[in-house]
């Protein structure tokens, strides 16, 4: 029997930012994922815990997972799972095997639907600065698969006036060798280029003539996945190649915290031109039993609560919600946070900080303190891990203090480390 609905998802061309909304947002919700070999380990970040993250991609000669072992897959979890999410590389449409998936899942009535992605086709030439059609060069384009099937010997070369590769690498003398002989159109001076890993910090480029191009490629031991571009519209990537404008054009930063705690630095470095990896070191769980604790009576019993980290105020409010309160539980009480970010965390969750330490330490925090805290009952919701230093002063100034362990950091989980695999 069906349960689920199957969505065949682009993931768009390698840089995780040109991920569409509608991706994301299935990712966000996805009981499963099953990847390709191509899609950015960032774009997994967005699944939560429970999702089953499955790699199915497959590479020259190397197969995680045969197409009918894919199908099969899909049926499988479509079985038991409410939302799987098929995960390609570029544009499922497009050279993605999505007519092979939607076919099978007809066959075996399975729900889907597709989400176009942003295709390597268009987009990797555009990051090199080569306009597929310009007015006054070419007003055509077409885009064809640089892989032969079993028995053929040559590639059905369409007329265009630009042409796109995908997967060209591999017989790369063979499309040359075709396209010189297949009409006065091409000759040996036309422009091409090839384009390894486009849109990513490894992108590398290789510009020259279809007499050329061939031996600039072995030279520069390009691999595949690479596009070639062939047609006079590759010479604009000389004057336009708008990519290395950028401040971090072609750096590569490991950020090793998870995107909800790096969001805002993420999106800076991203827009400098970075390809930022999100490598999380920490995988952050709510204790359960500790949040049950933070009862209406609790709250009632105390006059301060001290937020030493924005996770504190999360989890917090998480606890709120899980125990049928809200904000109006902390009417009345003095709101103490170690430092702006903590408080606009706060402010972010409707709760305006008191005070803020200036030196954003258990010191600086404890400046904004009374010195004698006798008076005081205070909330002190924390990591587990916490250090004691805080509490303990708090108490050796004759202060009452309740700490509440409401997180725990573990090792990032064996999901996380294989989606990064090598760095």
């Amino acid at each position: 029997m069906i349960k689920g609905r199957v969505f065949l998802v682009g993931a768009g061309p390698g840089d995780p930012t040109l991920i569409t909304l509608k991706a994301m947002m299935l990712l966000k919700q996805a009981d499963v994922v099953l990847y390709d070999e191509l899609v950015h380990p960032n774009l997994l970040q967005y699944c939560s815990s429970s999702t089953k993250c499955i790699p199915v991609g497959k590479k020259k000669g190397q197969h995680q997972a045969t197409q009918d072992q894919i199908h099969q897959l899909l049926l499988d979890y479509a079985q038991s799972y409410t939302l799987i999410v098929r995960l390609k590389g570029g544009d499922p449409m497009l050279f993605g095997r999505a007519g092979e998936e939607m076919d099978y899942l007809s066959r075996h009535h399975i729900p889907y639907e597709i989400v176009p992605g942003i295709s390597s086709l268009i987009s990797v030439p555009t990051y090199a600065g080569i306009p597929l059609t310009h007015r006054s060069i070419s007003r055509s384009v077409a885009f064809v698969t640089g892989t032969l099937q079993k028995g053929e010997a040559s590639l059905d070369v369409p007329s265009a006036d630009t042409l796109v590769f995908v997967m060209a690498v591999t017989h790369l003398d063979c499309i040359i060798k075709q396209l010189l002989g297949s009409s006065s159109q091409w000759t040996a001076t036309t422009p091409a280029a090839l384009i390894y890993k486009g849109t990513v910090s490894e992108e590398k480029r290789v510009s020259g003539t279809l007499e050329t191009i061939t031996s600039l490629a072995k030279q520069a031991k390009v691999r595949p996945p690479a596009l070639l571009v062939v047609g006079e519209v590759v010479n604009f990537s000389k004057d336009f190649n708008w990519t290395s404008q950028r401040l971090l054009s072609g750096q590569r930063i490991l950020l090793l915290r998870a995107l909800a705690q790096v969001e805002d630095l993420y999106e800076t470095l991203s827009l400098l031109g970075a390809e930022v990896v999100l490598a999380p070191m920490l995988d952050i769980q709510p204790i359960i039993e500790a949040q049950a604790r933070v009862t209406p009576a609790l709250l009632e019993s105390c006059t301060d609560i001290i937020f030493t980290s924005t996770n504190a105020v999360r989890y917090f409010i998480m606890a709120l919600f899980a125990n049928d309160m809200d904000l109006r539980s902390c009417f009345g009480k003095q709101i103490t946070a170690i430092g702006p970010k903590t408080a606009l965390c706060l402010a972010e969750h409707g709760i305006k900080a008191d005070h803020y330490a200036q030196s954003y330490t258990k010191f600086g925090l404890l400046d904004q303190l009374p010195q004698h805290l006798d008076h005081l009952i205070i909330l002190y919701p924390v990591s587990e891990a916490a250090v004691q230093a805080l509490q303990q002063t708090v108490e050796a100034r004759c202060g009452h203090i309740h700490r509440l362990n409401l997180y725990r950091t573990l090792p990032c989980s064996a999901r996380q480390r294989a989606v990064l695999g090598p760095i």
